[in-house]
């Protein structure tokens, strides 16, 4: 139906490799990495490149969770062959449930109209999340090796 539509490439919102993980942060009951990968074969089958997208430190993330992530993006690239991938840490933009979790410690960003991403970021990792702030930019980093074109939200500096 993709081809029809007529569709070539594809960004696909992966996130986690985990599929307990994937099922906390609400991806769906039916989300799973092999679900996941039968997509991906399919739509590689039909010639639809795609984009995978991963975003670390999700509410619950361990180092096992990344591990499985990581693992999940070599899996990925060795049967798709992409050449551009999306990994970033989680920014708990304002109206996501990662920022009314941190307003939970920091309320005085529910009245400002100009937030920081980069401290939103560093302050979720410090409160929020079962891992630090530099093992998910290791990751990530990891991970946008793996592709030829590397698209990130990372500004890579340090506010906390």
């Amino acid at each position: 139906m993709l081809k029809q539509l007529p569709t070539n490439h594809i960004f696909v919102g992966i996130e986690t490799g985990d599929k307990q993980l994937a099922k906390k942060v609400g991806k769906g009951p039916n989300f799973s990495p092999e679900n996941c990968l039968r997509a991906i074969k399919t739509m590689t089958k039909h010639g639809i490149d795609l984009t995978p997208s991963f975003i670390l430190g999700l509410e619950g993330e361990t180092k096992s969770t990344l591990d499985k992530t990581f693992e999940f993006a070599q899996r990925i690239k060795a049967l798709t062959r992409f050449d551009e991938i999306f990994a970033a840490c989680l920014i708990p933009f304002p109206g996501s449930r990662a920022f009314t979790m941190l307003t939970q410690h920091y309320p005085e960003y529910k009245e400002q109209d100009e937030l920081d991403g980069e401290e939103l970021t560093q302050r979720w990792f410090a409160h929020s999340c079962g891992i630090d702030y530099e093992t998910a930019r290791e990751y990530t980093a990891k991970i946008l090796e793996l592709g030829e074109y590397r698209i990130t939200l990372d500004k890579g500096r340090h506010v906390i």
